[in-house]
């Protein structure tokens, strides 16, 4: 990705979009900044979640105010994160009590999503097109 990001940027850039202008990149990245961007935490796992530009104003501190402070707090968003998860335990715990994971290898299973799979075709299949 980050390679395409720079031959449209250098190549291409008169058929750019205003946005992929915005975060076009003027200059080619060396290596150690690939290597930082690439192996940043966030995207340790499933790969840059960003682009370059966005990276390189991280790294520059574009997202500070003037007193190298964030301009607004994480708190309430890892809250939210949190609770989120915490809820999805729960669901997770609860329906797995009700629906053991076993349940899903047995025969019956498997043919009521066949049968699921089958009215869905059908529907789609006789539905009235306007």
């Amino acid at each position: 990705m980050l390679i395409t990001e720079v031959k449209s940027a250098l190549i291409f850039q008169d058929k750019l979009k205003k946005d992929q202008k915005a975060e076009a990149i003027k200059k080619v990245p060396g290596l150690l900044e690939i290597a930082a961007f690439t192996f940043l935490y966030s995207g340790t796992f499933v790969g840059p979640q960003f682009t370059l530009a966005k990276f390189r104003s991280f790294v520059d501190g574009a997202w500070l105010d003037e007193k190298k402070q964030p301009k607004q707090s994480a708190i309430n968003a890892s809250l939210r994160r949190f609770l989120g998860g915490a809820a999805f335990l729960i669901l997770n715990l609860v329906g797995t009590a009700w629906i053991p994971n076993s349940y899903f290898n047995t025969p019956e299973y498997y043919v009521s999503g066949t049968s699921i799979i089958l009215s869905v075709f059908l529907l789609g299949k006789f539905s009235k097109r306007s």
